[in-house]
């Protein structure tokens, strides 16, 4: 039901890896797509209303993922 309900919004929404589902092993792709979703979050509702950024290591770590994954830049 709630897949049906959100497929409208389908292209806007962050890819939800199947590791955090409980579905296989997370690769490093994964890993970059969840820090990626969380960081989103952690931006959006913790750092930006205290005036602050993510830490620079999480970036750092984020496009280390990304590259161990063959993943292109994507919005962290």
């Amino acid at each position: 039901m709630s897949r049906e309900a959100g497929q409208e919004y389908h292209d806007k929404l962050l890819p939800l890896p199947g590791f955090l589902l409980g579905e296989g092993d997370p690769d490093p792709r994964a890993v970059a797509a969840g820090l990626t979703l969380t960081g989103y979050f952690l931006d959006r509702h913790l750092m930006q209303p205290q005036g602050r950024t993510l830490p620079e290591a999480r970036t750092r770590l984020v496009e280390r993922m990304r590259r161990a994954g063959g993943v292109g830049n994507m919005t962290p």
